[in-house]
């Protein structure tokens, strides 16, 4: 290439016009032909509009200079050349030189693009032109194609612009089902598979009859390569795992369903390794029960998305690195667990968790089996046993699997080994029993029964509480300290009071039985649980005097006013349930609330 394209287009104009047309054609034409690549086409609104021009000049206008040069003036230099060379003239020859040079080059450009596989995005022939010295890479490839054309050479393909990009089709493509048809097709794949999907299945169109025919008209040569370059077009689609897969950034709905509950239950950051596998975990459990034809690949292609799954994750904001090789909730993932409620199934992996973490060490699954007998309903069990989201299994199968927490962390103390304090191991004994009584009054449907589940978690509450503080009882399991009068009663006296009450409490208040309930005698709870009395934010019980006072209940008042109960310990969940009460039940003011600061109540929501 012995001058740019640009020169010579630009001095064509200046000598087939000289002076015969004014300055505003010049710089129109100029302007036109010598557009960069790094530009979409102009329009025509945008050449009359030029701030190089004296004045502003209409669409048809600009129109009219471009077709006049094109059809008329330019195919008229081109016979002046013509007869030239026919007959020999020098002078002719030398006096356009310039398009005898202009012609070589597009005639060379034309044959670079014929000779290429198509279809083909116009960026990738141009850096292949630029390497070999054809044009540079200012040249904006369809308007030299247009000029070429004005030379009588012959052309077998098209250009096509999409999403701001130019495609080179042949004559006998179709465009639209060239780009749209496969956009929709891998948007549709994604979608299914829950967000993302591979590339070299996309473009295998042996599996799936709902291909778009056009992808078995690409040769295998290039197709890899123009359906990376088209999906890279449209924003919602980005590469990941590596360049093997790709993800639709906004249909991870049903990755974000499978991490909800993780961290809902943890709410800590957890390792890749662990967080990563329970997604496919999940996944498979879902592509099993829907199966069909193509329930093989989804599984095959499972195996092999470790890192795009958490590339998808962390791209979508779903996931972010807490620390190297720790995941923990993103800026999406993070608003959906404020209102996240367990599903039924969520709720038995829940038990099934707390039965693992209370054996101490992993659970094999002969001891999960006796543990669960009768607890798990039969439809839950696959996904308990074979696929479970909050904990996982390793072993060689069935009798040699071992179960364990996502975080590898277990309640110690209360493995059978390693416990020798009997009041330790009833407390633990207690605690999982009222989970697992939790999730059976969530699902049921019997009043009668449901009254006696309920008195049945109140009665086991209670004892709960009591052996909590029995260094405070002197030991005895039948007595207990009421949290707001300080009295030592028997426990036939004493009820499980909860701060927030039962009824206003989510499945994971309820579920907090270190925090949520608190010792209280008959009396006390009654003035409690009518909003007679509360607690403030630094222990300190305060009473109503909005309600008739009778001498009687002033007597009362004059024992629990001003006391100081442990219930306050800085635990910001009691600090939660306390503000439910003092906003929702008690029937005064609780003069130093706003001494709360935001941060504690922020806290309380987070944690």
């Amino acid at each position: 290439m012995s001058k740019p394209y640009q020169e010579i287009v630009t001095a064509l104009i200046d000598r087939v016009y000289r002076k015969k047309v004014s300055e505003t054609t010049r710089i129109i034409l100029k302007k036109y032909f010598t557009q960069e690549s790094s530009r979409r086409k102009l329009t025509l609104e945008a050449l009359g509009k030029l701030p190089e021009l004296n004045r502003e000049v209409s669409r048809e206008r600009a129109r009219q200079i471009i077709s006049l040069f094109v059809e008329k003036d330019f195919p008229a230099e081109l016979r002046r050349l013509e007869r030239g060379l026919a007959a020999g003239d020098p002078i002719t020859l030398e006096s356009k030189a310039d398009l005898i040079e202009l012609r070589t080059l597009l005639e060379k450009l034309i044959s670079e693009i014929k000779t290429a596989e198509k279809p083909v995005f116009a960026k990738r022939i141009q850096d292949l032109l630029v390497k070999g010295n054809v044009i540079d890479d200012k040249v904006f490839l369809p308007i030299a194609v247009q000029l070429a054309k004005s030379f009588g050479i012959s052309t077998d393909f098209y250009f096509f612009e999409f999403n701001g990009c130019h495609i080179i089709f042949g004559d006998d493509h179709d465009a639209a089902s060239a780009t749209k048809e496969i956009i929709q097709y891998a948007g549709k794949i994604a979608t299914h598979f829950g967000g993302f999907f591979s590339i070299d299945m996309l473009i295998d169109t042996s599996w799936n009859s709902s291909a778009p025919p056009f992808l078995d008209q690409i040769t295998s040569a290039i197709k890899r390569e123009y359906v990376v370059d088209l999906l890279s077009t449209e924003h919602d689609f980005l590469t990941i795992g590596g360049g093997k897969f790709y993800a639709l950034t906004s249909r991870d709905e049903r990755v974000s369903s499978i991490l909800k509950p993780i961290f809902f239950c943890y709410q800590q950051p957890l390792k890749t390794e662990r967080v990563i596998p329970s997604i496919k975990r999940a996944l498979k459990h879902i592509f099993r029960r829907n199966a069909d034809d193509r329930q093989n690949i989804y599984l095959e292609l499972l195996e092999q998305s470790d890192t795009a799954i958490d590339d998808f994750c962390l791209a979508t904001g779903l996931l972010e690195e807490s620390s190297p090789g720790f995941r923990s909730p993103g800026a999406k993932l993070s608003p959906m667990l404020k209102s996240y409620e367990p599903s039924d199934i969520i709720k038995n992996q829940l038990l099934v968790l707390n039965v693992i973490r209370q054996n101490g060490a992993p659970l094999d699954s002969m001891k999960l089996g006796r543990e669960l007998k009768d607890k798990v309903p039969i439809a839950y069990k696959p996904f308990i046993y074979s696929y479970p989201t909050l904990y996982y299994k390793e072993g060689g199968g069935r009798r040699n699997d071992f179960y364990k927490p996502l975080d590898d962390i277990f309640d110690a103390y209360s493995h059978s080994s390693l416990v020798k304090d009997a009041r330790i191991e009833r407390i633990a004994h207690i605690k999982r029993k009222i989970s697992e009584l939790m999730i059976e009054l969530d699902s049921f449907d019997g009043r009668a029964n449901l009254l006696n589940k309920v008195r049945l978690e109140q009665t086991m509450l209670r004892e709960y509480l009591i052996l909590q503080c029995q260094d405070i009882s002197g030991g005895d399991d039948s007595i207990g300290v009421c949290g707001i009068c300080r009295k030592s009663l028997p426990s036939i006296m004493l009820i499980a009071a909860h701060v927030k009450p039962r009824a206003k409490c989510t499945h994971e208040e309820r579920a907090d039985i270190d925090n949520i309930a608190m010792l209280q005698c008959v009396t006390c709870d009654a003035l409690f649980e009518n909003g007679l009395i509360t607690i403030q934010y630094d222990g300190t019980v305060v009473v109503s005097r909005l309600e008739t006072v009778t001498q009687d209940l002033n007597e009362i008042y004059s024992v629990v006013e001003g006391s100081i109960t442990s219930y306050v310990n800085g635990n910001n969940n009691r600090l939660s349930y306390l503000k439910y009460h003092w906003a929702n039940v008690f029937r005064g003011t609780v003069l130093d609330s706003e001494k709360v600061t935001q941060n504690q109540v922020t806290n309380t929501l987070i944690h």
